[in-house]
């Protein structure tokens, strides 16, 4: 029987901590269950609300207030997380089927290649993703240009 290394447990404790360290990037006080309903529409894209419901356990009216708060408005027309939209089930016109946006997309190939670096929801997602590292470099780069300028060069 094969026991896991206290190496590859506490490396996979260290990606678990650094998945919760990027949801609290969101959201500072996110609830577990709405991380929860994030990922199974991140894996079920047009998932029902009550599909949701069943696979997590939580009720109706949990998952619908998880959903809005990850919206683009939240509950009394609150900015939300604009992590998925719910759109109308054009079968069944009261029921709703929630995908992720274009930002949830681009947070959840995030999050997940934390965990499987090949992770890919779509080229246009990857392409942002890259983007957007290029983006931050250029940055960093940047700001330790700034932060070197005008300091006395150290003798050789």
């Amino acid at each position: 029987m094969n026991t896991p290394s206290k190496t590859s447990t506490r490396d996979a404790a260290f990606t678990v901590s650094r998945v919760v360290h990027m949801l609290r990037t969101l959201s500072p006080d996110m609830p577990m269950q709405q991380a929860d309903v994030l990922l199974h529409i991140a894996l079920h894209p047009g998932i029902t609300m009550a599909e949701i419901t069943k696979r997590t356990g939580l009720s109706q009216s949990s998952v619908s207030r998880n959903v809005s708060a990850m919206s683009k408005f939240h509950r009394l027309g609150k900015p939300g997380l604009d992590l998925v939209e719910a759109a109308i089930d054009p079968r069944e016109p009261r029921r709703r089927l929630v995908f992720l946006t274009q930002n949830g997309k681009l947070f959840i190939t995030k999050l997940l290649r934390m965990v499987d670096e090949n992770f890919s929801i779509d080229r246009e997602t990857d392409a942002r993703v890259e983007i957007e590292r290029m983006h931050e470099e250029a940055r960093a780069k940047e700001e330790e240009n700034t932060s070197t300028r005008g300091r006395a060069k150290k003798p050789v």
